[in-house]
C-alpha cells in the first residue's frame, strides 16, 4: 500500500494596501521568496484592486488641486475592480487551507482593512495568523489585542522567519519559540512571550526579490501623465538621518548600524535577475537617501542600471544633491528624484524637525536637477504642531523660489512612534479621533492655526508656492470662494503650460 504523500506547507499572505495604486511591496516580495525556497506553498491576497468603501481622501484631493497628472489607464485594466474583499478572501482560505496566514500591516493607515480580514477568518480556522510590518513595532501593545492572531513579528524578518514557522509549526518544541529573535508569541497559558532580542537582517545576503505572486496590474506606474512598467528596489535600508516625524529616528536609536547598503555587485546583480525575469522599463529604488552612498558606489550603481537600457528614479536629501552627484544621475538615466523640503522655516527645520540644511542648499539641490534635466518632486508638510499660517506660506515661497517640477505637499499626519507625535500629544493637540484614511484633514487642535484655515490651506497651497504674491490677496479669497479658487486654478494650469 502506497503511502500518502505528505502536502507542501502552505502559508496566504495578505496585503492589505490601501488605496495605493500599483505597487510591488519590498517586504511582501522578499517573504515569498524566502518562503518559496523554504518548500512553502504560496497564494497572496492583495486588495490592490478591490474597490474599498472608503478612498484616500488626500489622494482624491490631491488629483482634484492639480498636484498629480491624470494618467489614461486606457488597456492596463486598472478599472476592472472587484468588490466583494471579504467574500473572496475567505473563500480563498477555506479553499487553499493554509497552514499560515501572514498579514503585513504597513501603517496605521492599513490597520483598519488589516484587522477586517483578521475578523473575517473562521473561528474554526486550524492554522496559525502572524502579522508584521512597521505598524507593529511602534503599536505593539495595540497590536496584542488582536483576536484570532497567533504570533507578531517585531522587526525584520528575513533571517528568523523560516526557523519561526518551523517552531511555531511544531507544537511539541513550542519553548524553542523563545530562542528567535524578533518574534512574539503566545505560550500554552495564551501569554504574549518575546522577543528574545531584536536582530537587522543581513541585506546583501537576502534573496531576491520575487514578484511572481503579483497581478500583473502591479508593475505599472504612472509617471508624468505617462505609465511605466516598472520594480521597486531597495540598494539601502534605513537612514543615517534622524528626523523627529520620521520612524527611522526610532530604529536609529534602537540598533547601531541600522543603515546597511548593498555591494555594488549584489544590487545590480539581482537588477539583471529582474529585469530579464520581468521586462522592466524602469526601475525604483525605494531608499530613503539614494545619494548618501559615497561617489564611487553611486557612479557604479548607476551605471549598472544604464547598461541594463533602464531607466530609474529615487529619493534623496537637499544636502546630498550637489552638482556632481546629480550629473551623476543623469549621466546614467535617472529620470525623477523625490526631495523631502517639509517646512520653509529654517528655525522651524532645525529646532522642531531636527533637518539642518539651509534655504540655499534646498534651492542649489532643485536647481542642479533643473540643469541636468531630472525631474524633481518636493515633498513638503503643513500644519506641524505649533506651525503659524506664517511658517506655512514661507514654505510656499521657498518652493517658489526652488522651482522643483512637482510640489507634492500633505497635511501633517499625526503617526505615533515619533518624537513629533509625541511632542503633539504631550501639548494636547490631539484630542479627537484620527482617521488615517483621510488625511487631507488636519488632527491637531492648537493654538497657532485653526484646523479648517489648515485644511483651506491645503487647497491653495499649490497656488502660493506657484504664483507671485501679487496674487496672494486673490489665493486668500480663493479659500472662502470656489469659483475664485476655479479661476485661479485655470490660471495656474496656464502659466505651468508655457
Amino acid at each position: 500500500m502506497t503511502a500518502k504523500l505528505k502536502r507542501k506547507k502552505r502559508f496566504l499572505i495578505v496585503s492589505p494596501m490601501f488605496d495605493f495604486g500599483p505597487f510591488l511591496p519590498l517586504n511582501i516580495s522578499v517573504i515569498s521568496a524566502i518562503l518559496e525556497k523554504a518548500g512553502y506553498e504560496i497564494k497572496l491576497f492583495d486588495a490592490t484592486f478591490y474597490k474599498m468603501p472608503v478612498r484616500d481622501g488626500w489622494k482624491e484631493a490631491s488629483f482634484a488641486i492639480g498636484i498629480f497628472k491624470p494618467v489614461n489607464w486606457m488597456g492596463y485594466g486598472m478599472d476592472k475592480l472587484k468588490k466583494d474583499y471579504i467574500g473572496d478572501f475567505k473563500r480563498l482560505v477555506r479553499s487553499f487551507e493554509p497552514d499560515f496566514i501572514g498579514i503585513s500591516i504597513f501603517t496605521t493607515l492599513n490597520e483598519k482593512l488589516a484587522l477586517s480580514f483578521i475578523d473575517a477568518i473562521d473561528d474554526d480556522y486550524e492554522g496559525q495568523v502572524i502579522v508584521g510590518g512597521i505598524h507593529c513595532d511602534i503599536n505593539l501593545e495595540r497590536v496584542k489585542h488582536y483576536k484570532k492572531i497567533s504570533a507578531i513579528i517585531a522587526g525584520e524578518c528575513e533571517n528568523m522567519l523560516e526557523d519561526a514557522l518551523d517552531f511555531l509549526a511544531a507544537d511539541s518544541n513550542r519553548a524553542d519559540l523563545c530562542n528567535v529573535p524578533n518574534l512574539i508569541y503566545r505560550d500554552d497559558a495564551g501569554t504574549w512571550k518575546g522577543p528574545s532580542n531584536m536582530v537587522l537582517s543581513d541585506i546583501e545576503h537576502i534573496p531576491f526579490l520575487n514578484w511572481d505572486y503579483f497581478d500583473e496590474r502591479n508593475f505599472y506606474r504612472p509617471f508624468e501623465g505617462k505609465v511605466l512598467r516598472m520594480g521597486h528596489v531597495e540598494m539601502a535600508r534605513g537612514c543615517p538621518f534622524r528626523c523627529t516625524y520620521c520612524i527611522n529616528e526610532r530604529f536609529n536609536k534602537q540598533f547601531s548600524g541600522f543603515w546597511r547598503v548593498k555591494s555594488v555587485a549584489r544590487m545590480l546583480k539581482e537588477i539583471r535577475y529582474l529585469n530579464c525575469k520581468y521586462k522592466l522599463e524602469a526601475i525604483k529604488f525605494w531608499d530613503d537617501d539614494f545619494l548618501a552612498m559615497d561617489m564611487e558606489k553611486l557612479k557604479a550603481v548607476t551605471a549598472g542600471v544604464r547598461k541594463m537600457g533602464l531607466k530609474f528614479l529615487c529619493h534623496s536629501r537637499p544636502e546630498h544633491m550637489s552638482l556632481e552627484k546629480v550629473k551623476v544621475l543623469a549621466d546614467n538615466g535617472c529620470i525623477q528624484v523625490g526631495v523631502g523640503v517639509e517646512s520653509g522655516n529654517p528655525e522651524y527645520r532645525r529646532n522642531v524637525l531636527n533637518r539642518r540644511m539651509t534655504d540655499e542648499r534646498i534651492i542649489e539641490a532643485f536647481r542642479n536637477c533643473r540643469k541636468y534635466n531630472i525631474i524633481s518632486s518636493a515633498y513638503c508638510m503643513i500644519g506641524m504642531p505649533d506651525e503659524t499660517r506664517k511658517d506655512i506660506l514661507a514654505t510656499a515661497r521657498l518652493l517658489r523660489e526652488a522651482n522643483p517640477h512637482v510640489i507634492v505637499h500633505a497635511i501633517y499626519a499625526p503617526y505615533e512612534g515619533n518624537r513629533l507625535y509625541q511632542y503633539a500629544k504631550s501639548r494636547g493637540y490631539l484630542n479627537g479621533a484620527i482617521n488615517y484614511e483621510n488625511t487631507a484633514e488636519c488632527y491637531l487642535e492648537m493654538p497657532s492655526i485653526p484646523r479648517q484655515e489648515v485644511e483651506k490651506l491645503f487647497r491653495t497651497f499649490i497656488f502660493y508656492s506657484r504664483l507671485e504674491d501679487s496674487y496672494y490677496p486673490l489665493i486668500a479669497q480663493a479659500e472662502q470662494d470656489e469659483n475664485i479658487f476655479r479661476r485661479l486654478k485655470v490660471a495656474l494650469e496656464d502659466k505651468l503650460s508655457k
